[in-house]
C-alpha cells in the first residue's frame, strides 16, 4: 500500500511539473520500457512460485512425519498387547504384567506427543521450553477458533502468547527440562529415547510379534523422522539471498520509473490538449505498483511457512491433533481391568510414587528419573479417569434423552387427533372400497387384476395325422420338394412345442438411460416375478445389456408370456421362432 501510494503521487508530480515536451524527448514509444517490465515481473512470478513450492513441501513433510509417527505407535500399542511367549498370566501376575504395560505405553505416548512438539517448535525456530504446556489430550485448552488453520479474520490473534503454547500429553518433568536444555539436538534426543524404550521393551518381553513385522514398526519411526528432516530443510535453507534481493532492486526500480512512463501516455500534460485528465496516471501507477509489492509480500510469508503470523502453519493445532490420535489408539486398546486392577491410580495429581510401584516398571525404565515416572504415572490416571468420566457423562445424557423422548410422546398424545365417533359396524361396502383403495398401491393393483393364463389344450394328434397325409400327397403331386413341410404341418409343429415341452423367449427392452445391464436384469426380473405370480413360471437370463432371455418348462404359457411382456411399456419386441411380436416401445426412433 504505501508503495503504491509514493507511485501515484510520484506520477501526478511529474504531470503536474514536467512540460509535455521535455517528455517528448525523453520516451517516444513505451515499447523501450517493456522489456524492463516483463524481467521484473518474470523474476517477481518466478520468486512466489518457489516460495509456494516451500510452503506445500513444508506441509507435506509435516503431514508425513505426524502420519508416520502416529502409525508407529499403533504398531507399538498393539504389538505390545501381546505377550511373544503366547502365554497370558490371570489373576495377581496377570494384573502385574498390565500395570507394566500400561506404563510402557503411557511412558511411549509422552514420549510420541513431545518429541512431535519439539519437531513443531524447532520448525516455527522456538526454544523456550515454557510454551509446552501439560494436558491430556482431551480437550485443549490452546485456542482453536476459525482462525486455527490459516483463517485471517484476526490477524494479530497469534500473536498473542496463548497460541504460543503448544500441549504436551503428562507435561515435562524438571529432569526432561534439564536434559533438553543442554541437548543441541531436542528431537533427535527425544527420538534416540524412543527407539531405547522399544528395544528394551523387546527384550522385556514386550511388543511379542515376529522380527520381519516388527521391522515395519522402524520403518514407520525412519520414515517421520525423515518428513521432519525435510520440513527442516525448507526452514533452514533460506531462498538464495542474492535472488531475493534482485527482485527487491527490480521492484523498488520498476516502482520508481513506471509513473514516468503513466505520465507520459496516460495524459496527454499540454494546454492544447482537448480534455486533459490528471487521475487515470496516478490510478495505474496506484494499482501496478501495489500489485508488484503485495506480490513480493506474498513470497516472502510463504517462503517460511512457520513463522509469519497470520498465514503461518497453526503449530499448537497440529499438535492438538496429534494429541487426540494417540489418545485414541490408547482408548482403543482399553480394558475392563483397567478400572478394576488393584493399583490402578484414578488420583491425577500425586506428589511421589505409591507404595511398591517400582515392580511394576521393567527394565525399559531403568534411564528414567523418578519424576518422569510420577508424571507416567499421573498422566495414567488421567487416562483411566476419563474413562469413568465419559461413562458417567453418556449416562447422564442418555438419561436426559430417555426424559426428552417421553415428553414428546406425551406432547405429541395430548395433541393427536380424536378418534372417529363412527361405528365400524355400519361402514358400508362403498366406505370400505374407497379404505382399500386409499391403502392399496399401483403394484397391488397390477398384481390382482392380471389374469393367470389357461394351460394349453395339448396337441391334436387325429389332425396332426391328417396333415401328414394331406402333404405326403403334395409331394406325390410335385407340389412340395422333398424334406420340404407344408404350412400347416409347420403350424401344428410350432403349436406342439408350445404345449408340451420347453420353450425360449427373447425380449429387447428399451427405457430411459438405457443401457446398463443391472438396470436391464432389474427390471427382467420385476417381470417374472409378476408372471411366477400369476402360476408361469419362468427363469430370467441377461444376455445382452438390452436383451432378457425367459426359459420356461410348460410350452403352453408362451403366448401368455408374449402378451404379458409385450403390454409392458419397457418391451421393444418378444422374439420367438423367429417370429417377432411388437411393444410399445417399438417406435420409428429406435
Amino acid at each position: 500500500m504505501p508503495e503504491g501510494l509514493l507511485a501515484a503521487m510520484w506520477t501526478l508530480l511529474i504531470e503536474l511539473i514536467v512540460p509535455r515536451s521535455y517528455m517528448d524527448t525523453l520516451l517516444q514509444h513505451p515499447n523501450a520500457y517493456h522489456t524492463f517490465a516483463f524481467l521484473a515481473l518474470t523474476l517477481l512470478v518466478f520468486r512466489t512460485n518457489v516460495a509456494y513450492n516451500r510452503f506445500w513441501e513444508c506441509c507435506t513433510s509435516v503431514t508425513v512425519m505426524g502420519g508416520m509417527w502416529g502409525d508407529a505407535f499403533t504398531m507399538a500399542i498393539t504389538m505390545d498387547e501381546l505377550i511373544n511367549t503366547n502365554k497370558r498370566e490371570y489373576g495377581e501376575a496377570g494384573a502385574a504384567w498390565l500395570e507394566k504395560r500400561r506404563r510402557h505405553q503411557m511412558l511411549m505416548a509422552r514420549r510420541y506427543s513431545l518429541c512431535h512438539a519439539l519437531a513443531l517448535q524447532y520448525l516455527r525456530r522456538d526454544d523456550c521450553l515454557k510454551n509446552l504446556v501439560p494436558s491430556d489430550g482431551r480437550q485443549p485448552k490452546v485456542p482453536m477458533g476459525a482462525g486455527a488453520f490459516g483463517g485471517m479474520e484476526q490477524p494479530t490473534s497469534r500473536a498473542d502468547p496463548e497460541w504460543q503454547q503448544l500441549e504436551v500429553l503428562g507435561g515435562l518433568t524438571e529432569s526432561e527440562i534439564r536434559s533438553l536444555e543442554s541437548s543441541p539436538d531436542r528431537v533427535g534426543y527425544i527420538f534416540s529415547q524412543i527407539m531405547h524404550l522399544n528395544a528394551q521393551r523387546r527384550c522385556d518381553g514386550g511388543l511379542g510379534t515376529d522380527p520381519p513385522v516388527l521391522s515395519r514398526y522402524w520403518s514407520c519411526l525412519s520414515s517421520g523422522m525423515s518428513g521432519m528432516r525435510q520440513a527442516r530443510k525448507v526452514e533452514d535453507i533460506p531462498f538464495p539471498w542474492p535472488y531475493t534481493q534482485a527482485v527487491a532492486l527490480c521492484t523498488h526500480l520498476f516502482a520508481l520509473t513506471f509513473p514516468l512512463v503513466l505520465a507520459h501516455f496516460a495524459n496527454c500534460g499540454s494546454v492544447s490538449c482537448a480534455s486533459p485528465n490528471y487521475w487515470m496516471g496516478p490510478f495505474l501507477a496506484f494499482v501496478t505498483v501495489t500489485s508488484f509489492a503485495a506480490l513480493d509480500q506474498v513470497a516472502v510469508a510463504l517462503e517460511d511457512p512457520f513463522v509469519h503470523p497470520p498465514n503461518d502453519l497453526p503449530a499448537n493445532a497440529l499438535q492438538a491433533a496429534f494429541n487426540n490420535r494417540l489418545n485414541t489408539i490408547l482408548d482403543a486398546v482399553r480394558r475392563p481391568a483397567d478400572a478394576l486392577t488393584t493399583n490402578s491410580q484414578l488420583v491425577c495429581d500425586l506428589d511421589r510414587l505409591p507404595e511398591g510401584d517400582e515392580k511394576y516398571w521393567g527394565e525399559f525404565a531403568e534411564l528414567e528419573a523418578t519424576d518422569v515416572k510420577l508424571a507416567t504415572v499421573n498422566f495414567l490416571g488421567q487416562w483411566r479417569k476419563s474413562d469413568a468420566t465419559e461413562r458417567a457423562t453418556r449416562s447422564h445424557r442418555v438419561k436426559a434423552c430417555m426424559r426428552l423422548l417421553l415428553l414428546v410422546a406425551c406432547c405429541a398424545c395430548a395433541a393427536a387427533r380424536p378418534r372417529t365417533g363412527r361405528d365400524w359396524s355400519k361402514l358400508t361396502d362403498k366406505d370400505w372400497d374407497r379404505i382399500e383403495d386409499e391403502w392399496s398401491t399401483p403394484e397391488e393393483k397390477e398384481e390382482y387384476e392380471f389374469k393367470p393364463p389357461k394351460p394349453g389344450k395339448g396337441v391334436d394328434i387325429d389332425a396332426l395325422q391328417k396333415a401328414m397325409e394331406k402333404q405326403e400327397k403334395l409331394k406325390k403331386k410335385g407340389k412340395l420338394k422333398k424334406g420340404e413341410q407344408s404350412p400347416e404341418v409347420k403350424k401344428m409343429l410350432a403349436q406342439t412345442q408350445q404345449t408340451s415341452g420347453p420353450a425360449m423367449l427373447f425380449a429387447t427392452l428399451d427405457y430411459e438411460g438405457c443401457c446398463k445391464k443391472n438396470e436391464t436384469e432389474k427390471i427382467g426380473t420385476r417381470w417374472a416375478t409378476l408372471m411366477a405370480s400369476a402360476g408361469m413360471a419362468v427363469q430370467t437370463y441377461v444376455i445382452d445389456e438390452n436383451m432378457v432371455l425367459y426359459s420356461t418348462q410348460a410350452g403352453g404359457f408362451v403366448n401368455e408370456i408374449i402378451e404379458y411382456v409385450t403390454q409392458q411399456t419397457e418391451c421393444v419386441f418378444v422374439e420367438f421362432n423367429s417370429q417377432q411380436t411388437p411393444g410399445p416401445a417399438k417406435t420409428p426412433e429406435y
